[in-house]
């Protein structure tokens, strides 16, 4: 959304002429966590790195932050670290330095697990006994905060998005290795080499497997915290465990938090159509609802286009969104 970088550049240049003097406040440090988050996202969509200044003033936060907000500052860290690496390719087809991209993207992937298992603000999972059309699964998840479940979607959307390279490159050096020519196969050491090559085929489908699967789990995870944002939880009827309903409303704050995870949990190949429709169904209802008409946009982006669209396409006309009541 092109009005929405351009005010995302303006936040920021205000955040950079009030200078780092303002993180000395909570006030300062809030908005600036704020900024932050905006901007990495915007970064992740144009596939740009993230100002140095950012990243040194984040450093300059972690002594003063406590409790979710230092969980959440040293996650924004790890995001920052992808979207450099990214920023390095042209695309994620770039495939000029595969080897080194995928062992930095590991290497990414290792800090966020250790991020993960280290959370001391995790989340419970309510199973259903009967279906509900606020829940994709058969279950969904409870946070403690909102803060809590945006960063956990945070870490879902980037680890999504980190998988996602890794296969593309993995599959990139996997065909090159199996159109390889055996140059030592009359020399002294032909089943040595091809043994080599054998292993490191099987090591590039096992990561593989596992990026994959760590995608589908992702996507899941996504979809299952929805109904704690849009405060559409079912009925403990529909419970295995009990389940005290919240009497919070959702505000269109919430709603907006929603959009990124949910976008990028549906722009990978690997998710279902039933996932997408359900998706679509749950952004128009924040549209329709809330009234964010970015998530109009986003639904209407999910069904006209057949590749992975990008967040920055939702630049739309009105002609387009008319298209909406034609479905």
């Amino acid at each position: 959304m092109k009005s929405w970088t351009q005010h995302v550049n303006g936040a920021a240049q205000i955040l950079y002429l009030r200078g780092e003097e303002q993180l000395q406040t909570e006030t300062g440090r809030k908005i600036f966590r704020h900024l932050r988050t905006q901007i990495i996202i915007n970064s992740m969509q144009r596939g740009a790195g993230i100002p140095e200044t950012i990243t040194s003033w984040s450093l300059l936060c972690l002594p003063y932050e406590t409790g979710e907000d230092l969980t959440a500052s040293k996650l924004s860290l790890l995001i920052i670290e992808f979207c450099n690496l990214r920023s390095l390719m042209t695309s994620m087809h770039d495939f000029t330095n595969s080897n080194a991209i995928v062992s930095a993207a590991l290497m990414i992937e290792s800090s966020l697990a250790g991020w993960a298992a280290e959370n001391p603000y995790s989340y419970d999972t309510v199973p259903l006994i009967a279906r509900h059309d606020a829940v994709f699964s058969d279950y969904y998840h409870i946070y403690s905060s909102i803060l809590t479940a945006t960063s956990w979607n945070s870490y879902r959307s980037v680890r999504i998005l980190l998988s996602e390279l890794i296969i593309t490159q993995l599959n990139h050096l996997s065909q090159s290795q199996s159109q390889f020519d055996y140059e030592d196969e009359d020399g002294d050491f032909p089943n040595l080499a091809k043994d080599s090559h054998a292993l490191l085929q099987q090591e590039y489908t096992s990561q593989i497997f596992r990026s994959r699967a760590a995608i589908v789990q992702l996507t899941q995870d996504i979809c299952a915290s929805v109904p704690y944002y849009l405060c559409d939880a079912p009925s403990p009827g529909v419970l295995l465990i009990e389940h005290q309903d919240s009497t919070y409303v959702p505000r269109t704050a919430t709603g907006n938090l929603l959009l990124w995870p949910l976008f990028t949990a549906v722009c990978t190949n690997m998710v279902s159509n039933v996932m997408r429709t359900w998706v679509v169904q749950r952004l128009e209802w924040i549209a329709d609802v809330m009234g964010i008409q970015q998530a109009k946009a986003l639904a209407i982006l999910l069904c006209l286009r057949k590749d992975p669209p990008r967040w920055c396409d939702t630049e739309l006309t009105m002609i387009e969104n008319e298209k909406a009541d034609e479905w």
